[in-house]
């Protein structure tokens, strides 16, 4: 083989615009297919053998606190440490603990606020 017909070999070539086009669009419709079964699953039981002392732990957990389902409420604005809002907000604390299904409802007004003391420590509302 002569120097010229490797260098030939070597040389960077076009594809036509058919065949670039129809490339393109296979590789997007094999990754189209591919994603649409792409199972996307984070839970510990696809990392955790089963018998594993972390998953054993787990599923015990598991019996004893099936629910661990959690409300967060953000709220924003200039007046949000006014009077009014504080009330109000703390009126609405109070109707959630009142339900049923609620165990503890946290928030500015409910929270208890922990200090130290010379003798130990002591918890009072904020």
């Amino acid at each position: 083989m002569s120097k010229a017909s490797m260098w030939n070999l070597l040389r960077p070539r076009l594809l036509s615009l058919r065949v670039a086009l129809f490339l393109i669009v296979s590789i997007h419709i094999l990754a189209a297919f591919l994603l649409l079964r792409l199972e996307i699953n984070n839970a510990p039981e696809v990392y955790v053998p089963h018998d594993a002392p972390a998953a054993q732990l787990e599923r015990s957990l598991r019996a004893e606190f099936p629910n661990d389902e959690n409300l967060i409420a953000l709220f924003g604005g200039p007046d949000i440490y006014s009077d009014s809002f504080l009330t109000a907000l703390h009126r609405v604390a109070q109707r959630l603990e009142q339900h049923p299904l609620v165990d503890r409802v946290f928030s500015v007004t409910t929270i208890d606020h922990i200090a130290g003391t010379e003798d130990g420590f002591t918890v009072e509302k904020l």
